[in-house]
C-alpha cells in the first residue's frame, strides 16, 4: 500500500494504491493517521476526497472500523477502482464500505474518469496519473494499473524493482 495527497488549492485528493494484498495494519494505521490530521486541518472536509486503486487488496473488518472512526459520519466522496465488480466476496466488501460512506463509488479500471468525475477531479486526470506512477514506482506491480494504462492511452506506470 502507497499514498500521497494531492493539492488544488483548498482542494485535497488523497491517492491510496494497493496491490493484490490486504493492506498491512501498520501502513494502514499510517494512512489513518494522515488522513484523520488532513480532515482535522481542512477548512472544509468537503473538500478532501479519496481516489483508491487496488489489485485487489482492500481493508479487512477491523480496517473497516478504524476508517469509521476517521470519517465520522462524514460523506466523504471516494472512488474505488477495482480489476472487477464481478466477484460476490469483493462486492460484499464493497456493499460494508459503501454502508460506512455512502458517498463512496466503484469503478473498473476503464471507469477512470467516471471516477474522477465523481470525486470533481476530473480536469485532473494527468496530475493523477503522474502521482499513481509514483506510487506503483514503491509496489510490486498492481495489474489495474496496466488496465486503467491500456483503457485510457496513458503511459504504462514502472513496478519496484524485484
Amino acid at each position: 500500500m502507497a499514498f500521497t495527497t494531492l493539492a488544488r488549492g483548498h482542494a485535497r485528493l488523497v491517492i491510496c494504491l494497493h496491490t493484490s494484498v490486504d493492506p498491512p495494519a501498520a501502513e494502514w494505521e499510517n494512512m489513518l493517521s494522515q488522513l484523520s490530521a488532513l480532515l482535522a486541518a481542512a477548512p472544509d472536509t468537503r473538500q478532501v476526497r479519496m481516489l483508491v486503486v487496488t489489485g485487489g487488496g482492500g481493508p479487512d473488518a477491523i480496517q473497516r472500523v478504524q476508517l469509521g472512526k476517521v470519517w465520522d459520519g462524514r460523506d466523504l466522496k471516494v472512488a474505488v477502482v477495482v480489476p472487477g465488480l464481478g466477484n460476490p466476496l469483493k462486492r460484499g466488501l464493497m456493499t460494508a464500505l459503501s454502508w460506512v460512506n455512502p458517498a463512496m463509488a466503484f469503478f473498473t479500471p476503464e471507469q477512470l474518469r467516471q471516477a474522477l468525475f465523481h470525486l470533481q477531479h476530473v480536469a485532473e486526470l494527468e496530475a493523477v496519473w503522474q502521482v499513481l506512477a509514483g506510487l506503483q514506482a514503491q509496489l510490486a506491480q498492481v495489474s489495474t494499473l496496466q488496465r486503467i494504462a491500456r483503457a485510457h492511452a496513458l503511459p504504462a506506470p514502472h513496478a519496484l524493482s524485484a
